[in-house]
């Protein structure tokens, strides 16, 4: 499934556990994945903009604890979806292909994530608001520009193609399980009343919590609440510890 997908497919286990389905992607070909991003809402509906009723695109943001999720099928440095589209070709190279940025196998893993957050951003919080601390200028072993093309790229302080160039993608190819791994959805508010959607959503987990926000339809259209999404995820991190001020 990829990032670009709205809908999440959701079904239950055997034992009545409530899980995410992968689906067939179209970039990793014959492959059927799900597609999350690390620490940061960056999720963008690019379609639908000029529809007169948004209720259906309003953002909705589910958070996981990492370390309960299993095995990550591969870690992508930035939005592969983008890549494979030829949205980051201002930065890099036709000579230079996805594979050489991926972390597959045992080096797709939380420990290598913490060491591209090091290494690029030096703390979370850089990380999760784009603070690029890694001097482009670095030098590098063997001749390998992957690694300076793709710092000039996420510290570009322009927007284009969007912020997905800088938030590493983390993609598994078995089912989630909600009730081991959720600690926090941030929704709207109406989202948050209507019981058939949010109960499969909580049914079984602990100590999740709910944030809610309340659109304004007749002022704001769906995806001018990404912001509300980014500060609220952003609260939850701080105030739970999960990122330093």
């Amino acid at each position: 499934m990829r990032s670009e997908e709205v809908q999440i497919s959701i079904n239950r286990n055997e034992d009545a556990s409530v899980l995410i389905c992968n689906k067939p992607c179209d970039v990793f070909e014959d492959e059927d994945l799900i597609y999350c991003f690390y620490g940061v809402p960056a999720f963008k509906e690019t379609k639908n903009k000029k529809l007169k009723v948004q209720d259906a695109l309003y953002p909705v943001c589910l958070i996981f604890d990492m370390e309960r999720l299993g095995q990550p099928k591969r870690i992508s440095p930035f939005d592969s979806g983008a890549f494979h589209n030829k949205m980051y070709d201002e930065y890099l190279t036709e000579r230079m292909p996805m594979k050489n940025f991926l972390f597959e196998g045992k080096f797709s893993n939380s420990g290598n994530i913490k060491k591209l957050v090091k290494l690029f951003y030096d703390r979370n919080s850089n990380y999760f608001d784009s603070i690029v601390t890694l001097n482009e200028d670095l030098e590098v072993p063997g001749g390998q520009h992957e690694v300076v093309h793709y710092c000039r790229m996420i510290k570009d302080s322009g927007y284009f193609p969007d912020d997905r160039r800088q938030v590493i993608e983390v993609q598994y190819d078995q089912d989630l399980s909600l009730p081991d791994a959720l600690v926090a959805i941030v929704l709207p508010r109406k989202l948050d009343k209507d019981k058939s959607f949010i109960r499969p959503l909580i049914e079984g987990a602990k100590n999740v919590e709910i944030i809610r926000y309340t659109p304004n339809s007749k002022r704001f259209r769906a995806d001018q609440y990404y912001l509300v999404l980014y500060n609220a995820v952003r609260n939850f991190f701080v105030e739970t510890g999960r990122l330093e001020e």
